[in-house]
């Protein structure tokens, strides 16, 4: 197979959040040729807290290595900026206006330093 015809290796930040989540919670379902074709691609909403608080305490629960958890370090606290603050033990901090939107953040993260 010459360069022009292989297929790249799907990288793991190419892959959308929405899709981690719902390989975690063991809801992903291969999305259709229609789905795909109008872009109408299953778990794509994990935008509310009722989808998303879920997965977050099923976080909370996962263990590293060592027996540590995975527990929440920062949760709704406010920076200088007025933004909420979202941080899981031992992984990276994320702010947002949106305690939602920065919640997900830390929850992709998570997910993409799991694999």
């Amino acid at each position: 197979m010459d360069k022009e015809t292989q297929i790249p290796t799907l990288s793991k930040t190419a892959v959308s959040g929405s899709v981690l989540i719902a390989k975690f919670m063991n809801e992903y379902k291969e999305p259709s040729l229609r789905d795909i074709m109008t872009d109408n691609r299953p778990f794509s909403a994990y935008d509310t807290w009722h989808s998303l608080m879920p997965v977050v305490e099923k976080i909370c629960k996962e263990k590293y290595d060592d027996g540590d958890t995975a527990y929440l370090r920062n949760y709704g606290m406010i920076n200088d900026e007025f933004q909420f603050m979202v941080r899981f033990n031992r992984q990276q901090l994320f702010s947002s206006n949106s305690l939602l939107k920065a919640s997900y953040l830390a929850v992709v993260d998570f997910l993409r330093n799991r694999l």
